[in-house]
């Protein structure tokens, strides 16, 4: 019976644990996936041997992050706003909102991967590259570039496609897309010995499939989703409303970037092996990251259809849920990590001494898990609600403002120590921030 409801249906009838799940365990497959070509990249490039070769790749991953950031601008906005359009059965807005979502996220996808072709010698410098990595993270970063317009339409029609109830059709999408890239991988990397530049472009080819099924699925499995031009037109209220819980929420990702930079800005100065070392982390905790995303934004849709719609009580109801769930995973993750650090470090690489960092790195990275399961609960709610406050303070201040602040001081006063902890610290203060923010800002939407 389930599955001849419609999207409306299920978000505003179905009981909110089965609801929930059928919008969070799809999505969190979705973004498990996504992280999982950096890891398939990385597998197959750490099998090389070649530790210039591996810190290469590391350095590039923060334009890979960005570009995902920039798709979220149109992604979490545009969903926002769907979720909230269909809460108040307005179907023509849903229509509007996904035609301007996806032409946007295509024009400025193109027009920031001629920018970064353009400038990609100062830009590969500027993240850190040197006269050993700097051959094998131009290869990488080339293709990572040219895929510019592929991750935007993809993150932002996957955030759409799931604000309307079809979170299980997307995740088909994106598995479909990584299988591609976990087969082109080896043959690119090894068979045809292209390299890191095999890496990224199996990568590109995967993430176009990704984009065209998300798309396909918007099209064909929906009433009130499309990419006609003449649909394009939206209304200066809802432009700006986008754009800004959009752009206050892809700064998770944009931050993101400038807190991997500065890390293995800092990291370099001990040895080359650290920056290996925490490249692989740093994947590993995008794992977890996009667990927890997954299970808070799963909540969103539910959240913004009950907003949209009034229902104040069902508010409580799937926050409380939501954040029952994300707390326990948090716990979980932790667990795992402290007992299993080492060997899922030697899936990547087979050298004792970053085996050994890394997992020092991974077991300081995951101690704060619970805290950064808060935050994101709430960054969540903020986006539901159409705050931009919230999600831009929160944004700023774990990857931004505070994890700056906390690296520069840590590092000062505990060295290496100092900075793999820089991290743990921010979310510490970040998660007293969003239990202000929502003790101040959000309650008189659920009260």
């Amino acid at each position: 019976m389930e599955q001849s409801r419609t999207p409306s249906e299920l978000l505003e009838y179905l009981p909110i644990s089965k609801a929930y799940y059928k919008m969070s365990i799809p999505l969190v497959m979705s973004l498990v996936v996504t992280i999982i070509y950096g890891l398939v990249d990385m597998y197959f490039v750490s099998a090389t041997g070649e530790t210039s070769l591996i810190a290469g790749v590391s350095l590039i991953t923060p334009v890979y992050t960005m570009l995902m950031a920039f798709g979220d601008i149109f992604g979490y906005g545009g969903g926002a706003l769907i979720s909230q359009f269909l809460g108040k059965k307005d179907h023509l807005k849903t229509k509007q909102v996904s035609s301007f979502s996806f032409w946007s996220a295509l024009s400025f996808g193109v027009a920031v991967s001629i920018l970064l072709l353009l400038f990609r010698n100062p830009i590969i410098s500027l993240l850190g590259a040197d006269s050993d990595t700097f051959r094998h993270a131009e290869s990488y970063y080339i293709w990572i570039a040219l895929a510019a317009p592929a991750v935007l339409v993809y993150c932002t029609f996957l955030n759409i496609v799931r604000s309307y109830g079809k979170a299980r059709d997307a995740m088909i999408a994106v598995i479909a897309g990584t299988v591609v890239n976990l087969v082109l991988d080896p043959i690119l990397i090894f068979r045809f010995g292209m390299g890191a530049a095999g890496a990224s472009l199996s990568t590109f080819i995967g993430m176009a499939v990704e984009a065209i099924g998300c798309v396909w699925i918007g099209i064909r499995k929906s009433e009130a989703l499309t990419v006609s031009l003449k649909h394009v037109r939206l209304d200066g209220g809802s432009i700006r409303k986008m754009m800004s819980v959009g752009l206050s929420s892809s700064l998770t990702n944009a931050v993101q970037m400038v807190m991997l930079v500065i890390t293995n800005l800092y990291l370099v100065r001990y040895s080359a092996l650290a920056v290996s070392a925490m490249g692989i982390v740093q994947k590993v905790c995008l794992i977890s990251y996009l667990l927890l995303l997954g299970f808070a934004l799963g909540g969103q849709p539910l959240l913004g259809f009950a907003y949209g719609a009034g229902q104040k009580n069902r508010i409580r109801e799937i926050f409380s849920f939501e954040m029952k769930v994300c707390i326990t995973v948090a716990v979980a993750l932790t667990v795992i990590i402290e007992i299993f650090a080492p060997r899922i470090m030697s899936l990547f690489v087979d050298n004792r001494e970053i085996v050994f960092l890394g997992s020092q790195m991974l077991r300081t990275q995951y101690s704060a898990a619970v805290f950064q399961a808060f935050v994101l609960v709430v960054f969540s709610l903020g986006i539901s609600f159409g705050d931009a406050q919230t999600p831009f303070v929160l944004s700023v201040s774990r990857q931004g403002i505070v994890f700056i602040a906390a690296v520069v001081v840590l590092a000062r006063v505990f060295g290496y120590y100092g900075i793999i902890s820089a991290q743990p610290a921010a979310d510490l203060i970040t998660a007293a921030i969003a239990f202000f923010l929502l003790k101040k800002r959000l309650r008189k939407n659920m009260d």
